[in-house]
């Protein structure tokens, strides 16, 4: 058994409905490795996903709750080939996600390969972007093409009222920040919203 499999697994019993035969079907699984890892190269990572997908089944998670996050780091040595073999994971059911949207040399070039359900922009574009004008611009051009290609924008790493303000205001409706709340297993709590 991989080591995605048995992640997912081993999670499992601790869901509170981890003894039923059904999940919630509102219940959702975002996938994503820890800060510092990565999935490995790009041969290996359809394997991983494949992992993934029994381990959901397994589990009885509908796999169109997964969304599947993923660096642009990660994908950047054969974009072409990476779109090619998510499309037949997405033709299941799987959702994609790149996190850390910026953060690498190919953002641009790779959307125009694959178009993921949506993007997590890096925080280094979102840190005191209320104040920084080249951010802003770059922010807004991306905001942009993922809306002409259908794609969602998560402001990812918000942390201060006027970050999320600038976001809302230039029509960002996805949030993700300690300024919502701090990670918990088990113990979300309803975020606050500045007003």
């Amino acid at each position: 058994m991989s080591s995605t499999h048995q992640a997912v697994v081993e999670l499992r019993p601790r869901w509170p409905w981890a003894n039923s035969t059904q999940y919630p079907s509102g219940s959702n699984a975002v996938i994503e490795r820890s800060h510092g890892s990565s999935w490995g190269a790009l041969d290996s990572l359809p394997d991983a996903i494949s992992s993934t997908i029994e381990a959901a089944r397994i589990a009885k998670i509908p796999v169109q709750n997964i969304l599947l996050e993923i660096t642009e780091a990660e994908m950047i040595h054969n974009a072409a080939g990476f779109s090619e073999k998510m499309n037949s994971y997405r033709a299941e059911g799987l959702k994609f996600a790149i996190d850390d949207f910026g953060a690498g040399y190919s953002g641009l070039n790779l959307l125009a390969e694959f178009q993921p359900d949506s993007v997590k922009l890096d925080m280094q574009l979102v840190r005191d972007i209320e104040s920084k004008g080249p951010r802003q611009a770059i922010v807004r051009a991306v905001i942009r093409a993922c809306e002409d290609l259908g794609i969602d924008v998560i402001a990812e790493g918000i942390e201060h009222d006027a970050e999320y303000r600038w976001f809302k205001r230039n029509g960002i409706t996805l949030f993700q920040g300690y300024l919502f709340g701090r990670p918990a297993f088990e113990a979300l709590t309803a975020p606050l919203f500045p007003d």
